[in-house]
């Protein structure tokens, strides 16, 4: 746990991956919720606003309106959505540059503003998209949960 700490720092900024993971209860889901919603080290949760809307349409894929709404609702009181005001330009550029899509650009340019790291779940998706896209700047940021040894089965 100490040096999953070490690695992430007491602000994080995470993508949609990690949140319905953790909303689903999955077993990923269960150990997101212990070692970073219940971490004591860990001082803020951060996200785009984009996030929410990825949550929102997904949960709302299976279950009501009603229940997505309120899940919302709770995220909003764990998780601090940083409004793109800031950092807008800073995602136009990753996207212009890579191949990401939308909301994997925001979540990296807010990690890249906030000088943090980011915390994503590996998909198919976003590891060929890191393939194409190669290291740099913007990549380096990456954080896989599902890499760390606290996360494996």
């Amino acid at each position: 746990m100490i040096a999953f700490n070490r690695v992430i720092g007491p602000e994080i900024v995470v993508d949609t991956g990690i949140i319905v993971e953790y909303l689903e209860g999955t077993e990923l889901g269960n150990k997101i919720l212990e070692f970073i919603f219940k971490n004591e080290f860990i001082n803020s949760i951060l996200a785009t606003p984009l996030l929410a809307i990825e949550v929102y349409y997904i949960l709302r894929r299976k279950y009501s309106r009603k229940f997505v709404v309120n899940t919302i609702k709770k995220l909003q009181k764990i998780i601090t959505f940083v409004p793109l005001d800031d950092y807008i330009m800073l995602c136009g550029e990753i996207k212009a540059k890579h191949p990401f899509a939308l909301a994997d650009c925001c979540t990296l340019g807010l990690a890249a503003f906030l000088e943090l790291k980011a915390l994503f779940v590996h998909e198919t998706e976003i590891d060929n998209q890191l393939q194409k896209a190669g290291s740099n700047q913007y990549t380096k940021r990456i954080l896989f949960v599902d890499d760390f040894d606290l996360f494996k089965s």
